[in-house]
């Protein structure tokens, strides 16, 4: 399930984003304590650009972030980002918690296109794009310094409008 954060998930975020395996190949440093955690997701539910992504039983395994993709030209570019808890890998609960976060997106904003950048060796969310028929548009050489110091290029994804309304009725098809 998709939902918005609450205070409550305090917790549960931190471990999530304390996490560095979970963390560093989603761009970012893991949050070293619960009051750095507690700002995060006040910022989550202030933002509302982060959705918690959810067990039937309300428990918290991931989240999808989305913003203005900056790198276009385009006042209707939008990026997406994802993590999944490492337990709920390689089940299909991204892919499918993508098939219905897309139409929702799609529904409530008027995207032009939709992008998502990843490490170059990210083939576990790879994968989840191309299952999704997501567009490679090509490698981003030095995309990234991390606060290790350590360059990355990424690969980017898109999905066009017109993709996005052609792969929601596939998508409606499979599931």
């Amino acid at each position: 399930m998709i939902q918005p954060y609450e205070s409550s998930d305090l917790f549960d975020l931190y471990q999530m984003l304390s996490d560095k395996e979970l963390t560093y190949p989603a761009g970012f440093k893991p949050v070293p304590t619960l009051e750095v955690c507690r700002l995060s997701l006040q910022y989550r539910i202030v933002s509302k650009q982060y959705m918690k992504i959810t067990t039937l039983d309300n428990q918290l395994i991931g989240e999808i972030n989305f913003y203005k993709d900056e790198t276009r030209k385009n006042p209707k570019a939008y990026e997406i980002g994802f993590i999944l808890k490492k337990e709920y890998q390689h089940q299909g609960l991204m892919q499918e918690t993508l098939m219905n976060f897309i139409p929702w997106f799609n529904k409530i904003i008027d995207i032009d296109i939709l992008t998502t950048h990843l490490f170059s060796d990210n083939f576990k969310s790879e994968n989840t794009l191309k299952a999704l028929n997501f567009h490679y548009d090509g490698t981003i050489r030095h995309y990234k310094k991390m606060y290790d110091e350590k360059i990355f290029d990424c690969k980017e994804y898109t999905l066009t409008k017109d993709e996005i309304e052609r792969n929601i009725e596939l998508w409606q098809q499979k599931y």
